[in-house]
């Protein structure tokens, strides 16, 4: 817990680092030692890394006392497993406070979503009136559906205001909340929690800051241009099949094939958590490094350290290229339906204006609320991406939440009870400690020649206690 031991940790060196396994090995105190001590430390850190984690290293040729670069080389072993998704309907159930400012918001969508629609009924009166009335009564016969362009533009004036502040309030108040839910379980962690990998202050702060902003794509905004699309493709077809139903039904047909993009992203691009065994997590290595910067420059660890970084940002760049892919496949595929659905009630609707079933105003109206109807369809595709990516987020820090606490919770209603208050008299008898990571080091641990058992400490009210050590002996434990 001391200097000393902070500036081992910062190098990577633990009291796990087998030193036995270099090929000039540390001779006893007072001896000299016949390698640097840049190369032991790089060697240590190399194989302690892979011991925090858990994996194994490939070492790509055999250690070279001469070739500091060799024994830094590693090859990760990469797995993949399927990231786990939270349940949307615990993030409802947090919300619950907020589902007043959630029905503000879905108001507002809905009423912008449906304005599309309502401007292709204009649009193809007007136009329709172009063609139909004399010159000298045309500006009277539109002048109505003008008037009416500028109720639209109030709606939508209103309609994202309602949505702005719904989903907005309900998306940061559902970040706070997970934020103070996420952070109070932290707390309530004893030390050895906090002495693995995948609970450094790196990882800790990326689940309290980026997850937890995150988790608002889940139905926040994200949710509102959800609504808004899916308003504006059933009123397109709702507003078609009261002008040509023939055209309505046609466009209804081919809704499956404009929502197939959606199905085959959430079947083909599957979110799958990449893990590198043998490097430690970009935000840790960062952290560390950035927290011992001072033991990376005195020990020349530099490019020790970007090395490892960029390689530990590799688990994040796999599969980019695939992913980049198949999001062009959708996102084209999405625009190939709504183009394919254009093609056939254009077909549909030539066919009944030469069989004379449908006027020129009826036909185009239900036209053009399909069109408008149609060309934001593709945003649900894109949009579906963002929200698979909430709900992982929502799963990590739910990880911590639901992981169960030990007896040294500092906020469990159970235990003794002193019945005559705290006095101030704090005591330790034979205690002996070791931290989970460290199971076989132990801080506090039995003499060597039997004469105690353990740590004991007692200390009596008001009394003023000072540890003193060396460097780590265990002062801080």
């Amino acid at each position: 817990g001391g200097i000393y031991t902070t500036l081992c940790e910062s190098q990577g060196i633990t009291v796990d680092s087998n030193f036995e396994e270099l090929s000039h090995p540390p001779e006893p105190l007072g001896g000299s030692i016949k390698y640097s001590i840049h190369q032991s430390m790089v060697k240590a850190m190399t194989k302690s890394l892979a011991m925090k984690e858990g994996g194994m290293l490939e070492k790509k040729s055999a250690v070279d006392d001469d070739d500091v670069e060799a024994a830094g080389d590693v090859v990760a072993v990469v797995t993949e497993e399927n990231e786990r998704l939270a349940s949307k309907s615990r993030l409802w159930k947090l919300s619950k406070p907020e589902w007043g400012y959630v029905f503000l918001g879905a108001l507002g969508s809905l009423m912008v979503g449906v304005l599309p629609p309502c401007e292709g009924i204009l649009t193809a009166q007007i136009v329709a009136n172009f063609y139909e009335k004399a010159p000298d009564l045309m500006l009277e016969a539109n002048r109505i559906y003008i008037l009416n362009f500028l109720t639209l533009g109030v709606g939508a004036l209103f309609g994202n205001i309602l949505s702005g502040c719904g989903f907005s309030v309900s998306g940061f108040r559902l970040t706070r909340r997970l934020r103070q839910q996420v952070f109070e379980a932290m707390c309530r962690r004893d030390m050895g929690w906090f002495d693995f990998p995948e609970h450094s202050v790196g990882e800790l702060t990326t689940r309290l800051e980026t997850d937890a902003e995150l988790v608002s794509k889940v139905n926040g905004w994200s949710l509102g241009y959800r609504l808004r699309i899916m308003a504006t493709l059933a009123a397109g077809v709702t507003i078609a099949l009261v002008y040509a139903w023939q055209v309505g039904l046609a466009a209804l047909c081919c809704v499956p094939l404009i929502m197939g993009a959606a199905l085959i992203q959430r079947v083909c691009m599957k979110r799958t958590f990449v893990k590198m065994e043998g490097t430690v997590s970009s935000p840790t290595l960062l952290e560390n490094g950035l927290r011992g910067i001072a033991s990376v420059q005195a020990y020349g660890l530099e490019e020790r350290l970007c090395d490892d970084y960029t390689v530990s940002l590799q688990p994040e760049s796999k599969g980019k290229v695939a992913m980049g892919a198949m999001a062009g496949f959708v996102y084209g595929f999405s625009q190939f339906a709504v183009f394919v659905t254009f093609a056939i009630i254009f077909y549909v609707g030539s066919q009944l204006l030469v069989q004379v079933k449908v006027n020129f105003a009826e036909f185009f109206t239900s036209v053009l609320a399909i069109m408008f109807g149609a060309l934001g369809i593709a945003q649900v595709t894109g949009d579906f991406g963002a929200q698979q990516e909430g709900l992982a987020a929502a799963q990590r820090i739910f990880d911590i939440i639901d992981e169960p606490y030990n007896e040294l919770d500092p906020l469990r209603k159970e235990g003794e009870r002193p019945d005559d208050g705290i006095k101030g008299a704090i005591s330790f008898q034979d205690v002996t400690f070791a931290y989970p990571s460290r199971p076989n080091h132990f801080v506090y641990k039995p003499s060597k020649d039997g004469d105690r058992t353990g740590f004991s400490l007692d200390i009596q009210p008001k009394q003023s206690v000072a540890f003193v050590g060396k460097s780590g002996c265990g002062k801080s434990t």
